[in-house]
């Protein structure tokens, strides 16, 4: 389907609806999402915020790995100019179990806690940031993956969990079959 407009979508849109916006990216509320793996690599998922003519999204910009040196800060430069994305329209939460809050300290978080990240972006700036997030599927020269996962992955593993359950049930009944029944009736007397 054709990207609609951002500012033209409803709130109560559908989860990956395609979507476009012009803005300007925010670079002091850019957050790096540490541990994400590609490929078997690490590396970070880059978020920051773009303001647009009707409001403000948060922008998964993409995948960057991760330096060999774990001290070395991530950086994906940003452009001051505006920019035109396109991408998948999704929930903005991705939390995962956090033991502490030290890992918030700087650009660099262990999850996006939406409401941790609204307290820190709203002590500066004026406006509330939706619950959805841009998954920026637009190229860029910035080298940053993005290979954004089909919504639907994981069924075919749903699939053979009930082929073996059903399996399972057929070796039953058919055991049950043998012993219960056939073997009461045809028993040597």
């Amino acid at each position: 389907m054709p990207a609609v407009e951002l500012a033209a979508l409803p709130t109560s849109a559908a989860p990956f609806s395609r979507v476009r916006v012009t803005g300007h990216f925010d670079p002091a509320y850019q957050i790096y999402l540490d541990n994400r793996l590609r490929q078997g690599q690490p590396g970070y998922h880059v978020i920051v915020p773009l303001a647009y003519p009707g409001g403000v999204v948060l922008v998964n910009r993409g995948w960057l790995a991760a330096a060999s040196d774990r001290a070395i800060r991530p950086d994906a430069p940003l452009t001051s100019a505006p920019v035109t994305l396109e991408g998948l329209l999704v929930p903005a939460q991705s939390r995962y179990l956090e033991l502490s809050e030290q890992g918030v300290a700087g650009p660099v978080w262990q999850s996006l806690s939406l409401a941790r990240y609204r307290e820190w972006h709203q002590a500066k700036q004026r406006g509330d940031l939706p619950d959805r997030m841009l998954l920026q599927t637009s190229p860029a020269v910035d080298g940053l993956a993005r290979d954004w996962p089909r919504p639907d992955s994981g069924v075919e593993r749903h699939l053979g969990y009930a082929v073996q359950w059903f399996a399972m049930t057929a070796a039953i009944f058919a055991l049950y079959l043998y012993y219960g029944i056939w073997r009461r009736f045809h028993a040597p007397t």
